[in-house]
């Protein structure tokens, strides 16, 4: 069995869920470790409550059939809505948990999820389909195989119980009145702080230098603060006390514990100094672990919970601490988070609440803080690549990475981010041994240019988002593409050979030349794939291989890059889905199934493509494109936080309808015919083999529900989504094109450059193409 658990379990809407059940449905029956028992298919229920929840499920890993998984349903108590639904849960381990666990699935050839089909009462001799729903003298049953059933109701093999019918109770006697309960006592009217020649009644409460206090009689304050009898003492204002130690090494996590001396703080005097405002000490403290460019990167509160990194945007309100001159290292925050009460720099010198300088003494290297428990790990953590001074992001592919047919139009740099002298993008075989780091350009001369490529809207918007929160994030940006080469001539030594292609070795020496330019400080980020094109269009009836050479390609990139740099990290490969279904679909399932390797990035469909039948995009949507690129980098590497793009990770059938539901990265979910014009349907296409079509589409919160004009054949659904042309040939491409569909979030973010028109239009997300058969 595993330990299955969740703590932040939340709604469509985002919002934590309260009070509700989650059921676990098995998505078939099976057996756990060999030929043991039949595990029973039939949901099992767990209360939530504030997010959390936790129960024990059969380990996924161990079945048989292999890897059968759980369909989740959370039913609202209040409501009994059903707010959230999630497919495919497959828990192993001794433990998992579905905040950090779950990979929502929804491939583009994935099994998909069929929600149950309730049938209303049971009827004899009537044919039942898997997943059917019924109920017999108030319990509900439901299928785990299709059957037939007979004259008179029987529990079988193919028949599992939801809920039973509970017994009547019997009446209950009635009570006896209960006497009147005794007057209780006057409320506390808190008062605020205490004011001088002010009259307090009792009942009255105010607080002075920390503590507060209750008036027992009546009284009129006098010039100056004195206790008298009148008053009472509420609560007294505490100092640190019980301290344990946290030793002062330089690093971002605390890892232990250990005894040290004096001194302790227990000043309650305001903070100054360069920088700070006057900021009242207060009771409650949290032990902080801060950049020197002012940024904290793990801090724990007074309850021994331990935070990683996050942005004043965000919902923990945590802001960048004060600006000032101090550089400070460690320090200690106030229960919010949001002062600072004392620190050290980063020679250990400690600057402490009413100091402006170092103490005269000299270093300290350690304080003595509030007894609390140290966590082995952070409940979230971020990736601390913002000190290293040169990330190198490496773009590949055909036409699209080298900026085919699209003029260069960025001459200027307003940040620090680079290319190699010899240009942005340089052919194969191509020597750079002798090239520097330039400011980076569209390549106006030099390159294969002159071209605009995604290189500079890009990395000029991660450098400005970085700049914003203080995170120096220098880029140098090469690329190796080459136009209308399809994977086999571009791929690394597994696949093509030797020591590999010549795009794959220009892309290795790349890697060298910023080793060396920037040995001790350089690092390898991650490469930019804009490919797919030559691939699909020599496969018209689809290239499954390609998502299988996809991993290969991102492994041969990252094992060349970590023999030559000599790094360990993860390189993932970004990647936006080209324009042909043969390959696209396949693009998806790989990010879906391999998400710390490959990110999806968009659909191709809209950003607009030249005029004339043209695969390539022109100055300004290279730029647009390149601003897709910016968002999942900047949520993967500035954020911390996973990208996944507008995709499906569901779908349920009930009755005549359909339901898909979607990762939604910026709601609402809406159709939009304003951009991308609409196709037929918005973009889907449904068959089942017979006449049955698709009359309403309809979005609700984060799902979208097809209607049809019968209930769907199941066994011979095929639903799609922006694959209405067939074949895989030259046609009109983009907003208007030919493989589009209309729906999007809402995503209000402002791309960094303008478009051909001065105009700053919002970066939507579009829902990517994808197909499932059912």
């Amino acid at each position: 069995m595993t330990n299955v658990s969740g703590s932040y379990l939340m709604d469509a809407a985002g919002n934590l869920i309260t009070n509700a059940v989650a059921y676990f449905i098995p998505r078939q029956a099976f057996r756990i470790g060999g030929g043991g028992q039949v595990a029973e298919a039939r949901p099992v229920s767990t209360p939530v409550t504030n997010g959390h929840f936790s129960l024990q499920l059969c380990d996924s890993s161990q079945s048989a059939p292999a890897n059968v998984g759980y369909d989740l349903s959370v039913v609202d108590n209040t409501t009994g809505n059903i707010i959230l639904q999630r497919s495919n849960l497959q828990p192993s381990r001794a433990a998992w948990n579905f905040d950090t666990d779950y990979v929502p699935p929804g491939g583009p050839l994935a099994v998909t999820v069929v929600g149950i089909n309730y049938r209303g009462a049971w009827q004899p001799n009537t044919v039942y389909a898997l997943r059917d729903a019924f109920t017999v003298n108030g319990s509900t049953y439901y299928t785990t195989a299709s059957f037939t059933s007979g004259s008179s109701f029987s529990v079988s093999g193919s028949i599992a119980q939801i809920s039973s019918k509970g017994d009547q109770g019997i009446q209950g006697i009635q009570g006896i009145q209960g006497i009147q309960g005794v007057q209780g006592p006057i409320g506390i009217n808190f008062r605020g702080n205490w004011a001088a020649n002010t009259a307090y009644a009792p009942s009255d409460s105010f607080y002075n230098n920390g503590t507060t206090y209750y008036v027992t009689t009546p009284f009129t304050s006098g010039s100056a603060f004195s206790q008298l009898s009148n008053f009472t003492t509420l609560a007294a204002a505490s100092t640190l006390s019980n301290p344990v130690s946290v030793p002062m090494v330089f690093q971002s996590t605390v890892t232990s514990t250990k005894s040290i001396s004096a001194p302790t703080i227990t000043s309650t005097s305001a903070m100054s100094g360069p920088g700070f405002t006057s900021i009242p000490d207060t009771q409650d403290y949290a032990l902080a672990v801060v950049g020197s460019n002012r940024r904290m990167k793990l801090w724990i509160d007074t309850d021994g919970n331990s935070y990683g990194f996050k942005f004043p945007s965000d919902s923990w309100g945590i802001s960048l601490l004060p600006p000032n001159t101090l550089g400070l290292e460690y320090g200690a925050l106030s229960a919010d988070g949001r002062r600072v009460l004392f620190g050290f720099d980063g020679t250990g010198n400690l600057y402490a609440p009413g100091t402006v300088n170092p103490p005269a003494a000299g270093a300290i290297t350690s304080v003595t803080i509030p007894n609390i428990p140290l966590p082995s790990a952070p409940r979230a953590f971020v990736p601390e690549g913002f000190a290293t001074d040169l990330n190198l992001v490496t773009i590949g592919g055909q036409s699209l990475s080298i900026g085919q047919d699209s003029p260069a139009i960025t001459n200027t740099q307003p940040f620090g981010n680079v290319k190699f002298s010899g240009g942005v993008t340089q052919a194969p075989s191509t020597s750079i041994t002798t090239n520097t780091l330039v400011p980076l350009t569209a390549d106006f001369t030099g390159g294969i240019g002159p071209n605009e490529t995604i290189a500079n809207a890009f990395a000029d918007h991660v450098a400005a988002e970085a700049f914003t929160r203080n995170m120096p994030h220098k880029l140098l940006i090469a690329g190796s593409g080459i136009s209308g080469t399809a994977y086999a001539a571009m791929a690394g030594p597994t696949d093509f050979g030797g020591s590999g292609s010549p795009s794959f070795l220009q892309m290795m020496a790349q890697v060298a030349r910023g080793k060396a330019l920037a040995p001790s400080t350089f690092q390898h980020r991650a490469v930019m794939i804009i490919h797919g094109e030559a691939d699909a269009q020599a496969n018209v009836s689809g290239d499954p291989a390609y998502a299988t050479q996809l991993i290969t390609w991102q492994k041969d990139i990252q094992n060349g890059s970590h023999a030559i740099a000599g790094h360990t990290n993860t390189i993932p490969m970004y990647l936006s889905q080209c324009v042909y279904w043969q390959t696209n679909l396949y693009q998806l399932q790989v990010a879906v199934s391999n998400p710390t390797t490959h990110k999806l990035v968009c659909p191709e469909y809209c950003i607009p493509h030249n005029s004339g039948a043209s695969l390539h995009l022109g100055s300004y949507n290279e730029r647009r494109l390149g601003e897709y690129f910016y968002k999942a980098y900047a949520q993967e590497v500035l954020y911390g936080r996973r990208w996944l793009p507008l995709m499906p990770v569901g779908i349920a059938v009930q009755g005549k309808n359909i339901t898909i539901t979607y990762n939604v990265p910026s709601g609402p979910l809406t159709l939009d015919t304003s951009f991308v014009t609409n196709p037929g349907n918005y973009g889907f296409n449904f068959t089942d083999g017979t006449s049955n079509t698709i009359v309403s589409i309809t979005v609700v919160g984060e799902t979208v529900v097809i209607g049809l004009s019968d209930p769907p054949k199941l066994g011979s659904c095929t639903l799609t989504y922006a694959m209405n042309v067939a074949n895989a040939g030259d046609g009109n491409y983009g907003p208007t094109g030919r493989d589009r569909g209309c729906l999007r979030d809402s995503d209000p973010t402002l791309p960094y450059y303008p478009d051909a028109n001065g105009l700053y239009t919002p970066l939507y997300n579009y829902a990517v193409v994808s197909k499932h058969t059912f």
